[in-house]
């Protein structure tokens, strides 16, 4: 019970900061997105109505990390070939890890 409490006040400190009604056609916000996908049961106070709330905040940042990695990795679309792509070898799980956490890094130093 504490940890949904200890959620729910993170989701209002989120709604304070980046969601605003008046934000309505500014690309990128909250709201925008809100009324991009007619999420009509997401309400100006989350508190009120926790789980749609939840679940749009989970789409958003979904959305931006799927979105971000597209544009780290130059692809137009999901079934594009990433650049630069793998090239190690499959079966060594040691430079997988390693190229991947690089490239995580990297995605994150410049979209975080």
């Amino acid at each position: 019970m504490e940890e949904f409490h200890n959620q729910a006040e993170f989701l209002k400190v989120i709604w304070k900061h980046l969601y605003s009604s008046s934000s309505n056609k500014s690309v990128g916000t909250l709201h925008a997105a809100r009324s991009t996908i007619n999420a009509v049961n997401v309400t100006q106070d989350p508190h009120d109505n926790f789980y749609p709330c939840s679940e749009f905040m989970d789409m958003v940042n979904t959305a931006y990390i799927v979105t971000g990695g597209l544009h780290h990795f130059q692809m137009e679309h999901l079934t594009s070939v990433p650049t630069p792509s793998y090239k190690g070898a499959v079966g060594n799980p040691y430079e997988t890890i390693d190229y991947f956490l690089g490239h995580a890094k990297q995605f994150v130093d410049k979209h975080v």
